[in-house]
């Protein structure tokens, strides 16, 4: 009886095994409309199934508690900081020109007018130490600017959309100064990256890349590191500047030669991301081991 019965259930399973190679590319549909900004392109060289699921899925990790500000809300209070401070100041001479106590009034200023937005969400307590952070941080920051070649302020915070294959790239560039007739440009970071992206073939960090190409009066990139006691700076420009992280191309290089690379670089990368290539090939371990979408993309990673 029992084999009569392992007889029949053996019989019913008929159906053959399929197989199916998944060729990870997802074209645009027709009604998408293709965002991301430069994180799109940073995802796209960080692993190209990264960007597809946070760009375009809209797949979002679950947000993580934590105690008194959290990193989002505290780069949105000392970009808004700096912003106010250099629409006062608008120079370096104008910074010299002050006395210290008139520009730590300045500075106090522009921290508690950044920092009113999050008087509903944090008790003052919070607010209180937040404000301390960020008086010393940006008076370190002040004294890293007092021995820059003489500049003046372009833009703060202003935005721009650059097309590439096709994609328009939403951009906002933290400042812009004017030093010499030419243009530097300078991007906050909490801490500078790990990697020179002007030195890569697929830029991890494409943020300054992109920025370079919006207009050619630009020949200088930097990151700029506001931490308090620590301020440094990591970049490229076409000249020597005398700001340490700053280097100047290579000497058999150009700075037209450099933009066209780098422009060459964005847009393969765009090219990818706008064909939907979204392979789990991540650039380094590392991505994966920080990576919130490994039960989407179903690779088993054993790093």
């Amino acid at each position: 009886e029992y084999q009569s019965i392992c007889g029949e259930a053996s019989d019913d399973v008929i159906n053959p095994l399929e197989s199916y190679e998944e060729d990870y590319l997802i074209p645009q549909a027709v009604d998408e409309i293709l965002s991301g900004g430069s994180y799109a392109l940073a995802n796209q060289a960080k692993c190209p199934f990264k960007a597809f699921a946070e760009h375009r899925l809209k797949a979002q990790s679950t947000p993580q508690p934590t105690e008194g500000i959290d990193p989002k809300e505290r780069g949105q209070v000392i970009h808004k900081a700096m912003e106010l401070l250099w629409t006062s100041l608008q120079s370096q001479e104008q910074l010299l020109s002050l006395e210290p106590s008139a520009l730590g009034c300045l500075i106090d200023e522009s921290i508690h007018q950044a920092i009113a937005q999050l008087s509903a969400t944090h008790p003052q307590f919070t607010q209180t130490v937040e404000i301390q952070r960020l008086k010393k941080l940006i008076h370190a920051c002040m004294d890293w600017e007092r021995q820059r070649p003489p500049f003046k302020i372009a833009a703060l915070e202003q935005s721009f959309s650059i097309n590439l294959a096709g994609v328009d790239f939403k951009v906002r560039v933290d400042r812009l100064d004017s030093v010499d007739e030419k243009t530097w440009v300078i991007d906050y970071k909490s801490s500078l990256p790990s990697t020179k992206p002007w030195y890569e073939e697929r830029p991890k960090e494409p943020q300054l890349l992109l920025y370079a190409l919006l207009d050619e009066n630009i020949n200088t990139l930097m990151h700029l590191q506001l931490k308090a006691g620590n301020v440094q700076v990591s970049g490229i420009s076409e000249e020597t500047t005398g700001v340490s992280g700053v280097s100047s191309i290579k000497k058999d290089d150009t700075w037209t030669s450099c933009i066209t690379r780098w422009q060459q670089q964005l847009w393969q990368l765009a090219e990818e991301y706008q064909k939907g290539i979204c392979t789990p090939s991540p650039a380094a371990t590392s991505i994966c081991q920080f990576c919130e979408h490994q039960a989407l993309c179903r690779l088993n990673f054993s790093l």
